[in-house]
């Protein structure tokens, strides 16, 4: 892991992409430490603050839909970089909000800006992997797991210290922007995918990647569900303390840093494919773990789930950006446009379960889309193998 990262820190163009994924991260690890009081501030109730969190995915499928175009006619580095510019930007305005319409349409303008350059950096770097012959996608993630860890802290103690949210975000997000502006641009303003996208502007993902898609849409369902009820699921089904509960997806959240970090090599020694495979598989012992344990089996198995998880994404997206028969921006954009629905829907369907059966048997949704992930990324192996040793 350490020559990887050493490698990586000292390309400029890599340690850009870093950067920027590692920024945007740190910035949403941000808002979410703010978003009580935010609540607060507008005499929310949770209703209401739900109705207004959905605004920024809606944005964000938007923007994912439509960005193929954007990137194939300006070219991925300039969209890239504007697009974080504009994202570092946009996150201060939710924290201004003065009244609910405003809080709405600012996190819709928010997704947007996220729904972009969620797809534009991942299609940046599949373009440098392509252009270098390399495997950076991994150590990018990584970048981007790590910021939420820092983000999430270091907003935490803002937040507990009364740091004005709407001074804490100009002053970070504005010399975030200008980093990204006078810093990462010139090394990655250049940056353009070989291939023109070709067709309209909306696209729904392209059959030669739905395989990958779909697979998207899974992992990322089981993400979502571990991110919002790890936490539920160890105070309230396990009866752990309040200081343990929050060690689950602690656990989840360093190992697939750790993971990620070490991605990129092993996926050049074993394959895409075996990555997948085994990925899943231990996965899927994690959640069994979650399933069946008591408090420390449990965090234990939100740990693994994060080594399993932690390389899949990065694999998928490295794969649509390389297919042949679309563009970059079309692989990138079908795959996390599918995964982020896959995010959005997993708390809502483990919520539906748990209310019914329990949470315990929830978590059993992911073991079967474990199950059948494995059994459609050994069915595409020819299709994800090719991009198993660049």
């Amino acid at each position: 892991m350490i020559g990887q990262l050493k490698k990586y820190l000292t390309n400029p163009l890599y340690r850009s992409i870093g950067i920027m994924f590692f920024l945007g991260s740190l910035v949403f690890g941000f808002w979410v430490t703010r978003i009580p009081e935010v609540k607060q501030s507008l005499g929310l109730s949770e209703g209401m603050l739900g109705l207004a969190l959905f605004f920024s995915p809606m944005g964000a499928v938007l923007s994912m839909l439509v960005s193929p175009g954007l990137l194939s006619r300006f070219g991925v580095g300039r969209v890239t970089t504007i697009t974080a510019v504009v994202l570092y930007l946009a996150s201060v305005f939710p924290v201004m909000a003065f009244n609910y319409t405003f809080l709405c349409a600012a996190l819709f303008f928010h997704g947007l800006a996220v729904g972009m350059i969620n797809v534009a950096a991942n299609n940046l770097v599949g373009v440098v992997e392509k252009q270098d012959g390399v495997l950076i996608m991994a150590t990018s993630h990584g970048f981007f797991s790590l910021g939420g860890i820092f983000g999430a802290a270091l907003g935490g103690v803002l937040a507990a210290y009364q740091v004005d949210a709407v001074m804490h975000f100009t002053i970070s997000n504005v010399s975030f922007a200008a980093i990204i502006w006078w810093y990462v641009r010139k090394h990655v303003w250049h940056l353009a995918d070989e291939v023109k996208a070709k067709g309209p502007a909306l696209v729904l993902p392209a059959r030669s990647v739905w395989a990958l898609a779909l697979i998207s849409f899974c992992v990322l369902l089981g993400e979502g569900a571990i991110a919002d009820w790890s936490s539920v699921y160890l105070k309230e089904f396990l009866n752990s303390d309040a200081y343990v509960a929050g060690m689950g997806y602690a656990a989840y959240s360093l190992t697939m840093t750790l993971g990620r970090f070490n991605g990129d090599a092993l996926t050049q020694r074993y394959g895409s494919g075996q990555i997948l495979t085994w990925g899943f598989l231990i996965a899927l012992t994690g959640i069994m773990m979650v399933v069946l344990g008591s408090t420390w089996i449990v965090i234990s198995g939100f740990a693994l789930a994060g080594i399993g998880y932690s390389c899949i994404v990065p694999v998928l997206m490295s794969n649509a950006a390389k297919k042949d028969e679309v563009s970059s921006a079309h692989g990138v954009a079908s795959v996390a446009s599918m995964g982020f629905v896959g995010f959005l829907v997993g708390p809502v369907a483990i919520g539906f379960i748990a209310e019914g059966f329990g949470l315990n048997v929830g978590f059993l949704l992911l073991v079967l889309l474990n199950l059948f992930s494995i059994l459609l990324s050994r069915r595409s192996l020819a299709t994800v193998k090719s991009g198993a040793k660049s």
